[in-house]
């Protein structure tokens, strides 16, 4: 038997943005984590489409007194960057945000975390990523927020590509080189 959730009037609102957005399961893990550590707070999927931003802010959401903050996933990661007031240094390698600010705690700021989840859960799972060859097949936003962490752990990045569409640089690689001298010459070998 399932826990019902209580959502009451002063519960807090985070919402994750996407065109599509049925896909995400960032709704699910952090209501409950919320839930656990005792956070009146709930994390809701908001469908919108997937034509031009205002240029201000994201639409009406930040009118919404309750909402503390945004996560967005595809097609709105680069295009959401530009309204952080200050960046992280994740997003800023990348040009890419998956956040858009936290009203209460870290206002205007944005960055990107799907590099740093996906390092994490690896290293979860008790692999060691130092050092190691690692072959990265895409390049997009979380793509390039991945490369970026793996050289952050000093990985040998080995990008793949789809046969049928011509090899060209991934946004990340002048990125990475800046960030982590250290793999500069590698990724310039490649």
């Amino acid at each position: 038997m399932t826990t019902a959730l209580t959502i009451t009037g002063a519960t807090r609102l985070y919402a994750i943005v996407g065109d599509p957005i049925a896909q995400v399961r960032s709704p699910e893990v952090f209501t409950e984590r919320f839930a656990a550590a005792a956070l009146d707070a709930v994390l809701v999927p908001a469908h919108v489409p997937a034509g031009p931003l205002r240029r201000d802010r994201p639409g009406a959401a930040w009118q919404l007194r309750n909402l503390d903050g945004l996560l967005v996933t595809v097609p709105f990661k680069a295009r959401m960057l530009r309204f952080a007031q200050r960046s992280g240094p994740a997003a800023r390698s990348i040009g890419a945000s998956t956040r858009c600010g936290a009203k209460r705690t870290e206002p205007g700021r944005g960055d990107m975390f799907d590099g740093a989840g996906f390092v994490r859960g690896v290293e979860r799972k008790g692999q060691r990523l130092r050092g190691r060859r690692v072959a990265l097949f895409g390049a997009g936003g979380a793509g390039s927020a991945i490369a970026c962490a793996l050289a952050e752990r000093r990985c040998r990045l080995d990008r793949r590509h789809r046969s049928d569409l011509p090899a060209r640089r991934p946004p990340w690689r002048r990125s990475c080189s800046r960030r982590f001298p250290a793999v500069r010459r590698w990724l310039a070998e490649r």
